[in-house]
């Protein structure tokens, strides 16, 4: 006999627990709060619960097309990669590892200011480390001021030895 329904017969004569799904019980009822140093901070969450989304595989998959696409008629001398984004780069921690053998081949092995500008000519100051290939302070805040969601792909094309111009 397989079960049909809620109401089939089971073994066990203790009654059925609906079992509320992670988001339920931990998500949906919390507040939201910024980033706290503080180390009883139970939230690390930068941006309000309504605007988080989860990229899906084709989501994810089209938006890297497109800013390919994008990257080969920009028709520029200048070094340049595209990278996906994940939920750490955009609502959490807020790093942002680069690809390894570009930052190898382009940039120093050691910390360096270095400026992101988007495509209205604003500038982020932030901070490339280069011993572990990524940014770090100053990430945070363009991602924030562009609503860089899970799944999107950015253009990122090194205009000079420490500026990115962003697409």
């Amino acid at each position: 006999m397989t079960p049909t329904s809620p109401d089939t017969l089971r073994r066990s004569s203790r009654a059925r627990n609906l079992i509320s799904t992670y988001q339920e019980e931990f998500i949906e009822d919390r507040p939201m709060r910024k980033r706290s140093r503080s180390i009883s901070s139970t939230s690390y969450i930068a941006r309000p619960l309504d605007e988080i989304r989860v990229a899906t595989n084709r989501e994810r998959a089209f938006a890297l097309e497109c800013a390919k696409n994008f990257l080969s008629k920009l028709q520029s001398e200048h070094p340049s990669f595209v990278k996906s984004m994940v939920r750490s780069h955009v609502y959490s921690c807020f790093w942002l590892g680069l690809p390894r053998q570009f930052c190898k081949d382009h940039l120093p092995s050691n910390e360096l200011k270095m400026v992101l500008e988007d495509e209205n000519g604003v500038e982020y100051d932030t901070i490339y480390i280069g011993s572990r290939a990524g940014l770090s302070g100053g990430w945070r805040g363009f991602a924030l001021d562009h609503k860089l969601d899970d799944g999107d792909a950015v253009v990122f094309e090194l205009v000079e030895p420490a500026r990115f111009k962003m697409a």
